[in-house]
This record gives C-alpha cells, structure tokens and sequence, in this order.
C-alpha cells in the first residue's frame, strides 16, 4: 500500500465508452450549471473506475488502453435554454449562425 492509502493494484474499468460518454455528459452538465460538487462526483466516478479526465486537453484515459474525446459544450441544461430551444444567449441555432451573412450595401 502506497502512502496514499492506495493498493497500487490497475483497476480495469467495466464501462464502456458508451457508458463513459454518457457519465461525462452528465458532468459537463453539471459543470455548466456550475453544480462541481456533482461534476467532481461524477469525475471520482470515473477514476475510481480506472478512467483518467483530462479537462484542459478534453481527452479521457482508461487503464485498459482506451481513450476518447471529451466535447468541453456538447451538452447544455435545459433549464438555461432559452425559447423555441434557443441557446443561453437567445441567439439563431448553430446552422444559421454557421450560413454566410448577407452582403449589406452602402
């Protein structure tokens, strides 16, 4: 036993990326509502589980090998959106926002 009162033992998890995808859109959930009590819940979820978050590279590690893609926004609470499903700051949906402005003459 280390002197952090860990075994060393690898914990091998038994989720899958599926499992680990759905886990980590709760918690960027969670961290938009800035409720980080659940989002570090959430997070010592996954490592307890062998899993490794890494929010400044928005990569997740397994102690198997396998390893993913964190989307830092992809998820936003319903409690923020605005109306017609709007996001936070009222504005167009992301394909309108995407599609070319239109010329303005002078």
């Amino acid at each position: 036993q280390g002197p952090d009162g860990a075994s060393g033992a690898i914990v091998v998890s038994q989720l899958s990326d599926d499992d680990v995808g759905k886990i980590l859109a709760q918690r960027q959930a969670a961290r938009l509502r800035h409720d980080y009590k659940a989002a570090d819940r959430l997070r010592d979820q996954l490592n307890q589980q062998g899993l490794s978050v890494d929010d400044k590279r928005n990569r997740w590690e397994s102690s198997d090998g396998r390893c993913g893609t964190i989307e830092p926004f992809a998820v936003e609470p319903a409690s923020r959106r605005g109306s017609k499903g709007r996001g936070v700051d009222g504005g167009a949906s992301e394909e309108a926002a995407s599609a070319p402005a239109a010329a303005v003459s002078s």
